[in-house]
């Protein structure tokens, strides 16, 4: 027995289940729950051709407006493409009993928009990336609306349950403005990956990935501040101790070792999370100026000891 075997993953075990599950004659789907079911069933509806709407249960992550699904193949996290759920039903009143751990995780993946926009901005000026201002606005007013009421979110209150939620779903149709995750993903998600995948090849539990997202994004504002001195003079990334005081007040890890992530994970996941996507991240211009190894080692001490 493993410890895996209460978690439902999204892999080709359970894309397989429900289509054997599936009546013939069905003519919609309909998910309760978060991001796991979220994407099962937006999958299954994008293959099978039947539209699909979702009941959120937690205001965990960003995914409910995508038109991609995560799945775990063969061990490996993969983007496939899929649909738009044809509704998104979320009550405020069920959203803010969602368990703590779930709540922070969807705060955590609305501050990983610090990091994210920044990565977009760095290849906009180093490659010339298409880039978005009105998508970035967009983002910003509503993770910034979040941040702003982040002493609220322990005590479940429904204005600002209300206002993750909505940033969650923002994300989402800021990816859909642009045709790809670039507004909502930079380094900090490839980092949540590689340690997802890592716990998932061990058959371990791993940590919500929002929670991930959230330790990420504090990792990578830290490898920006490393590398003060390389950066384009028109970048201002996140600031590690803004960041880290934004957690400390909702009361969320920070910390990849508080997180669980083991040392030696965490050292290769620096050198190593940048081939997850073929995106250019921090992480990409570390690895082109040779600063990676040094960066893990200095990280790693940090947060290790």
């Amino acid at each position: 027995s493993s410890d895996l075997e209460d978690h439902l993953i999204p892999n080709e075990k359970s894309v397989g289940r429900l289509l054997i599950e599936v009546p013939k004659n069905t003519s919609l789907i309909i998910g309760v729950g978060s991001g796991t079911i979220n994407d099962l069933c937006r999958f299954l509806s994008y293959k099978l051709n039947i539209p699909y709407l979702i009941f959120s249960t937690a205001p965990s992550m960003d995914g409910y407006a995508s038109m991609v699904s995560p799945l775990i193949v063969e061990g490996f996290k993969r983007t496939y493409e899929a649909t738009y759920a044809k509704a998104i039903l979320a009550d405020t009143q069920v959203l803010r009993n969602a368990p703590l751990e779930m709540i922070h995780a969807g705060f955590g993946d609305i501050l990983g928009k610090f990091t994210s926009l920044t990565d977009w901005k760095l290849s906009k000026l180093i490659n010339n990336e298409y880039y978005c201002e009105k998508t970035v606005e967009f983002v910003e007013k509503a993770r910034d609306l979040c941040v702003k009421n982040a002493e609220k979110i322990n005590q479940r209150s429904e204005e600002v349950t209300k206002q993750i939620m909505e940033a969650l779903i923002i994300s989402g149709i800021a990816i859909g403005f642009v045709g790809y995750s670039r507004p909502a993903s930079g380094a900090e998600h490839h980092l949540a990956h590689y340690w997802e995948m890592d716990a998932i090849s061990k058959n371990i539990s791993h940590p919500l990935h929002g929670n991930s997202v959230g330790v990420g994004t504090v990792v990578v504002s830290m490898i920006y501040q490393l590398m003060k001195d390389k950066l384009p003079k028109e970048l201002t990334p996140p600031d590690p101790e803004y960041l880290i005081s934004i957690h400390k007040k909702v009361g969320s890890i920070y910390s990849p070792k508080e997180l669980g992530i083991p040392k030696d994970v965490f050292q290769d996941s620096i050198i190593h999370a940048r081939e997850i996507r073929n995106r250019y991240t921090i992480l990409q211009l570390a690895h082109e100026l040779n600063l990676l190894e040094k960066i893990s080692r200095i990280l790693t001490k940090k947060f290790y000891g």
